[in-house]
């Protein structure tokens, strides 16, 4: 069954109906309702599958709950329970038991009944300490009890064989069982801020773990059975008291993070250089005299570098070099000595303050990567063109005002990115990067592209965003067939060439906020566009060609309003053709009339038809039953058709700025609705159907012509904004009180008394009025 929403109303029905209706309900969601108790009805839901209690108020689990006998999923996390009744072994189907964020300090010996239970839920609770038989049953695989105030673990716990996670972060534990031996299946062990001060040696045992975090602990030492651990990626010991690591550290070939900082350490073992896979290693400025030379990749701050240069030269097989600097303020260099790390692949200076780059950066022949964006470099070194292996060169935001004719060298290059630096030219050299796959050369100031990008025929992805000097495109573009992406955003362009239709691979078109007085017809021949953006440009006309690009899923034709010579005043018809769309936006238009075509796109979830001067809402809307976003904000709709109400999915409904007095009880049935935007119409009367939309959390009434509202406006009691602002109201409905979890109500600019006012306020403490 659906999840039961409507409190009020279903608890009454429970308490009146026959047993035959109470053993059809299998599904039940009481989730935030603030109860302090389970009513007794649901004790006789005997085909009750999954119970959802999460964030009330219960203090206690009554003995009726053994009723539940074919409970499959108990939540009740975010209640005020102190203990579970032994009654608990009777669900013996349960699977799912969440106990999380109560105030539960033990837990009874008979929950070992529940043999079926795969994922129990202990965290953020007052346990000391876990009843041996837990750890009997069968088929838990998932068992959180993190943040309780558990000292030590019993030997059982090794039972549970079949577990692949144990999180037993923020505890008190000062060891750890050797019975841990025996959990073959665990990939993830937590830890974290304990009282560890050892490891079993049985810990080599778990050789599936692929993390630990031992982070915060008392650790002197590790077991040299860690080095059996050969699938571990992330080994977290920050923060213990290690004085030395094992040699057997080496045998972790799979090891990409190693965290070691705040220990005693004085020197990594020189194995460390043989984890080629290490990514990230985190160590303290004690370690630099002592880093082993065979280390593969190094992650260091700008001071660490400077007293590292000098050891630069014994580095002969780093690969991986990133620096960074936490000072702003001061600017930075790369030290000469750079030149000595010859086999390096990757280099990321990223926002390192740097203002020249060194010539010597030339010598680094076997990079693949380099990264320098977001400095302050007017001018790349010639030497550049020496790195003829780079496939990734990241240069944005930067000062650059031109680039050195050598980069046509780099014919390696896959990636390009140039974003945000004052170039005003490109060198025609650049069209001898064939192997490139993404360029961005946003933000730049060219006044139009080379013609030499026509050969880039490998290119996959162009952004080129924000750039007041760019007019056009060049016709070359017709040999990018290879593109998947261009996006066009934000420039001046004026005219969309023909030769646009050739790009026939392009699934994502972008050419939002530009001056296009025109769409091409050879746009139909983009048979695999997914998203086409042409909002804010200067023509009014959409070509019927457009019904040809049936793999749309995103059409924006938005802002074409904003050029009075010629708004777009009518979609066209062969839009019906787009059955894949599930996103259409024409806001800010001049359209009148919503098109009949529109109900052939059934797959249709976000419709923004606002700022027209849409007058109808035509009755096939109701078709359109995926729509989850409607927006019909500032337009000059008088009533809406009854068939809104088959619109059950819609989450967000926006009629904001238009003409209603009224609105169809059906209103009552978009039972998903979470905000609903009524402000400024002519609405007289809210229809008591709105207690139905039990999911709302915003409801705006504001700048309407109510003089009363419905009491049943209470039964919303998921509200967290309600706005009845500027209407003809002289009181509010008592059952107001009811909306506990208001968080701000509007009620200014009516005719409510003071002493209203003040009572609203004693029943609602933590909700702010204006």
């Amino acid at each position: 069954g659906n999840p039961v929403q409507n409190f009020y109303e279903q608890e009454y029905q429970w308490r009146h109906s026959d047993q035959e209706r109470l053993d059809q309900i299998t599904d039940l969601d009481l989730s935030n309702n603030n109860l302090t108790v389970i009513p007794p009805s649901i004790f006789k839901m005997r085909n009750l599958r999954h119970l959802n209690l999460r964030r009330n108020h219960i203090r206690s689990l009554p003995s009726e709950v053994r009723e539940l006998r074919k409970l499959l999923s108990l939540d009740l996390n975010n209640n005020a329970l102190t203990e579970l009744p032994s009654e608990i072994e009777s669900l013996k189907a349960l699977t799912t038991l969440n106990l999380k964020n109560n105030a539960l300090t033990e837990l009874p010996s008979e929950i070992e009944s529940l043999t079926n239970l795969k994922h129990l839920h202990l965290e953020y609770n007052s346990l000391t300490s876990l009843p041996h038989n837990i750890f009997e049953l069968p088929h838990l695989n998932n068992i959180d009890i993190h943040d309780n105030a558990l000292t030590s673990l019993p030997s059982k716990m090794g039972y549970l064989r079949n577990l692949t996670s144990l999180d037993l972060n923020n505890n008190a534990l000062t060891s750890l069982p050797s019975e841990i031996e025996t959990l073959h299946n665990l990939n993830k062990l937590r830890l974290y801020n304990n009282a560890l001060t050892e490891l079993p040696s049985e810990i080599g045992t778990l050789t599936k773990l692929t993390f630990i975090d031992l982070r915060d602990n008392e650790l002197i030492s590790l077991p040299n059975s860690i080095g059996f651990l050969s699938k571990l990626t992330q080994l977290w010991l920050s923060d213990n008291a290690l004085t030395s690591l094992p040699s057997e550290i080496k045998e972790l070939h799979n090891l990409k993070d190693l965290r070691i900082y705040n220990n005693a350490l004085t020197k990594l073992p020189s194995e460390i250089g043989t984890l080629i896979h290490l990514v990230h290693l985190y160590f303290d400025d004690c370690l630099l005299e002592n880093l082993p030379s065979t280390i593969p990749i190094l992650h260091i701050n700008y001071t660490q570098c400077q007293s590292l240069k000098s050891q630069f030269h014994k580095f002969t097989v780093l690969r991986d070099l990133s620096i960074t600097t936490d000072n702003k303020e001061i600017s930075c260099s790369i030290p000469e000595e750079i030149r000595h790390l010859t086999n390096l692949r990757k280099l990321d200076l990223q926002e390192t303050n740097l203002t020249t780059l060194p010539s010597e950066i030339g010598l680094l022949t076997h990079l693949t990567h380099l990264n320098i964006s977001r400095n302050t470099l007017t001018k790349l070194p010639s030497e550049l063109g020496y790195l003829r292996n780079l496939t990734s060169l990241e240069l944005n935001n930067n000062a650059l005002t031109e680039l050195p004719s050598e980069i046509g060298t780099l014919t390696k290059l896959t990636n390009l990115n140039i974003t945000s630096n004052p170039l005003t030219e490109l060198p025609p050299e650049i069209g001898t990067l064939i192997h490139l796959t993404k360029i961005n050369l946003s933000g730049i100031q060219l006044s139009c592209l080379p013609s030499e990008i026509g050969s880039l025929t490998g290119l996959k992805s162009i952004i080129i965003r924000g750039i007041e000097t760019l007019s056009s495109i060049p016709k070359t573009i017709k040999s990018l067939t290879q593109l998947t992406e261009l996006d066009l955003s934000d420039n001046n362009i004026t005219q969309l060439p023909s030769e646009i239709g050739a790009l026939t691979n392009l699934t994502k078109l972008e050419l939002v906020k530009n001056q296009i007085n025109g769409i091409p017809a050879q746009i139909g021949n983009l048979r695999r566009l997914e998203e086409l953006n042409l909002a804010y440009n200067n023509f009014g006309v959409i070509p019927s060609e457009i019904g040809l690009l049936t793999q749309l899923k995103k059409l924006d034709v938005s802002g074409l309003l904003m050029f009075k010579k010629s708004p777009l005043t009518i979609l066209p018809k062969t839009i019906s053709s787009l059955t894949n769309l599930a996103e259409l936006k024409a806001s800010c238009c001049s359209l009148s009339s919503i098109p009949s075509e529109l109900s052939a796109l059934m797959n249709l979830k976000v419709l923004d038809l606002s700022y027209n001067s849409i007058q109808i809402l035509p009755e096939e809307i109701g078709q359109l039953e995926q729509l989850t976003m409607l927006n019909l904000n500032s337009n000059q709709i008088t009533f809406l058709p009854s068939t809104i109400g088959h619109l059950t999915y819609l989450n967000e409904l926006k009629l904001e700025r238009n003409q209603l007095t009224d609105l169809p009880e059906q209103i009552g049935r978009l039972t998903h609705l979470r905000r609903l935007n009524l402000l400024s119409n002519k609405l007289i009367h809210v229809p008591t159907q709105i207690s139905l939309l039990t999911s709302l959390y915003s409801l705006d009434l504001g700048s309407n012509h109510l003089t009363s509202l419905p009491s049943e406006i209470g039964h919303l009691t998921q509200l967290l904004e309600l706005k009845i602002d500027s209407n003809q109201l002289t009181e509010i409905p008592e059952a107001f009180h009811n909306l506990i979890q208001l968080r701000t109500l509007y009620i200014r600019r009516n005719s409510i008394t003071h002493i209203q006012k003040e009572t609203i306020l004693k029943k609602l403490p933590h909700t702010y009025i204006e």
